[in-house]
């Protein structure tokens, strides 16, 4: 399973609270430098890379998180997480994120089939809301089981 969760964590094993803030702070410096630098570019991005969580969550953006409806600001701090590491985070909004030209979901495992099926039903969950100014392209392997079901086939038409 591919996790951010080993940049947090220090040599004792302990979450490192002081790399966490800098990583915090870093990032806001750089989204309001680029805001101040880049706010007429449209799209912001040419790619953005997304990930599908066994809650439904992409992109620290979690079920009833109040970031969810965030439709002014382009970063946002999560304090309360829904799955491990129980950490804040800062995040990208899904405004911010939808300023892309193709946005790429990688999905892949065979405990990621129900929340993927639920998100492809079109049930409000938050990778359900992600949307690009260009493509939104699902890459999913085959243990997702995905290609055995009708939501693969109305997928692909």
């Amino acid at each position: 399973m591919l996790s951010n969760e080993p940049l947090y964590r220090s040599e004792s094993g302990r979450f490192a609270l002081g790399t966490i803030v800098t990583l915090s702070v870093f990032i806001s410096f750089l989204a309001v430098l680029c805001y101040g630098r880049y706010w007429h570019l449209n799209p912001l991005f040419d790619l953005v890379l997304m990930g599908l969580a066994s809650d439904g969550h992409t992109a620290s953006l979690f079920p009833d998180s109040p970031a969810l409806d965030e439709a002014e600001r382009w970063v946002v701090g999560i304090e309360r997480t829904g799955l491990a590491p129980f950490v804040p985070r800062v995040t990208l909004t899904f405004p911010a994120l939808a300023s892309t030209r193709e946005m790429l979901f990688l999905v892949t495992g065979e405990d990621k089939h129900d929340i993927l099926m639920r998100v492809l039903s079109g049930e409000d969950l938050p990778a359900t809301r992600a949307r690009a100014q260009g493509d939104l392209v699902w890459l999913v392997d085959r243990a997702t089981g995905l290609e055995d079901t009708d939501a693969a086939r109305h997928a692909t038409g």
